[in-house]
């Protein structure tokens, strides 16, 4: 996240101070993949934290048991619930 800090600031002041067109053109290109990468990676890592809180959740007038529930019942006593 710091590397990618330092080419936001950079790229446009490459521009501004006259180095050379592909040397912009690089730190432009860098900077977009490293917004690709690290957008992605935020995404995913908020899905998994997103799927790891309803893991167990269901409606509180439902009567029947969620298949984690399941589960958990076959883990304590070792055979298939009825």
């Amino acid at each position: 996240m710091v590397i990618l800090a330092i080419l936001i600031v950079v790229t446009p002041f490459s521009v501004w101070w006259g180095w050379p067109d592909w040397l912009s053109a690089a730190l432009l290109f860098i900077t977009i993949g490293f917004l690709l990468v690290a957008g992605q990676t935020m995404i995913f890592l908020m899905r998994l934290v997103a799927a790891d809180r309803r893991s167990r959740r269901r409606p509180l007038a439902s009567r029947t048991r969620t298949v984690g529930e399941l589960e958990d019942q076959v883990g304590e006593h070792g055979q298939e619930p009825d």
